[in-house]
């Protein structure tokens, strides 16, 4: 994998509370993940991080950040050789 290939990361918050279909809940999901891994002695690499919005709600754009940065939204990446989309 290149130094500017997105990894794929799969995140499960199993704190008991249903996070709202929002960018608020995105942003939550995203500041929690940096804590945890900043607890870790641990960076999330900004370049290499993408997000992906799945949803049956087509068109409506959401912004997170990390580190006062937005991250790219992409609509596709190539993870294993399979093709994951939005649609």
């Amino acid at each position: 994998m290149s130094e500017d290939s997105p990894s794929f990361c799969s995140i499960k918050f199993t704190t008991g509370e249903r996070l709202k279909d929002s960018n608020e809940g995105l942003q939550h999901m995203m500041d929690k993940m940096q804590e945890t891994a900043l607890e870790y002695g641990m960076k999330i690499n900004i370049k290499k991080t993408k997000v992906m919005k799945i949803s049956k709600r087509p068109g409506q754009e959401f912004a997170v950040f990390l580190e006062g940065q937005q991250l790219s939204q992409v609509t596709h990446f190539s993870y294993l050789g399979s093709l994951i989309t939005q649609e």
